[in-house]
C-alpha cells in the first residue's frame, strides 16, 4: 500500500529550513492500522502531509498503490489524492458559513445523487443525521470530528490519514473516534494514525514510533 524510500522532510520556519524527517524508509502493508507516536517535533504531521501528497519530500520518493505520487503532475495528484485519501485534520478544518451535510460534501468527486445520498448515510451512522442542516459552530467538539471522518469517507477511499483526532477531544468523545477509526479499518481500508498518546494502541497492528525524524 505505501512505501516510503528515504525520504526527507522540511519545512519553514522564518528563515530558517527545518529537517523533520531523516532519510526515513518505511513500508505500511494493505489493511494495517498504523498508529504514528512520537515527541511533539519528531515528524508526525510532516509524515502525514507528505503521505497526503501535500508536501512535497525534499529528497526520496513515496509510493501509494503502486504510485509514485510526486511524479505525478498537480493536477493528476489532486485527483488521486481525492479519490485514494481520506484525511481527518485535527482541527477539523470545517467551513463555518456552510452546513454540516454541504461539508461533507465538499469532498465530493462527483456531485450527483448517489454521493449525496452517501453523505447522508454517512453522517446517520456517525449519528449526526439530526445535524445535516446545522453549521459547525453550532456542534460539540466531538461532533465536528465525526462530520471530519464522514468527509473524509465520501469517497470510499482505501487510505485514512488522522492528524492527531482525538487531541482536541474529552476522554469521552475520544473513546467514540477511536472506536469510529476501529470499524472503518473492519471494513478493509489502511489507516496511518498520528498521536501523541498510547489510545490508538488497542486497534493498531503497527506501531511507528519517530523521534528526530527517524524511526527510534
Amino acid at each position: 500500500m505505501i512505501k516510503i524510500k528515504h525520504v526527507t522532510g522540511t519545512y519553514k520556519k522564518g528563515t530558517a529550513e527545518i529537517k523533520a524527517l531523516d532519510d526515513l524508509t518505511l513500508d505500511i502493508a494493505e489493511g494495517e492500522f498504523a498508529a504514528v507516536q512520537g515527541p511533539s517535533g519528531s515528524g508526525k504531521t510532516t509524515l502525514l502531509m507528505i503521505l497526503g501528497g501535500m508536501l512535497r519530500p525534499a529528497a526520496g520518493q513515496v509510493t501509494i498503490q503502486d504510485q509514485d505520487i510526486y511524479a505525478l503532475s498537480t493536477g493528476r495528484r489532486n485527483r488521486f489524492r481525492a479519490a485514494q485519501i481520506g484525511f481527518v485534520f485535527q482541527m477539523f478544518h470545517l467551513v463555518p458559513y456552510l452546513s454540516v451535510f454541504d461539508n461533507v460534501m465538499l469532498a465530493a468527486v462527483k456531485l450527483d445523487a448517489r454521493t449525496r445520498s452517501r453523505a447522508q448515510r454517512l453522517l446517520d451512522e456517525f449519528g449526526l443525521g439530526h445535524r445535516s442542516t446545522h453549521r459547525p459552530e453550532e456542534l460539540s467538539t466531538g461532533e465536528r470530528q465525526r462530520t471530519a471522518m464522514a468527509r473524509a469517507l465520501l469517497n470510499d477511499p482505501p487510505l485514512i490519514l488522522a492528524d492527531e483526532p482525538t487531541g482536541n477531544l474529552d476522554p469521552e468523545n475520544a473513546g467514540l473516534v477511536l472506536d469510529h477509526l476501529g470499524e472503518i479499518h473492519k471494513t478493509g481500508r489502511t489507516l496511518v494514525v498520528v498521536t501523541h498518546g498510547h489510545e490508538a494502541e488497542r486497534f493498531a497492528t503497527q506501531h511507528i514510533c519517530l523521534r528526530q525524524g527517524r524511526l527510534a
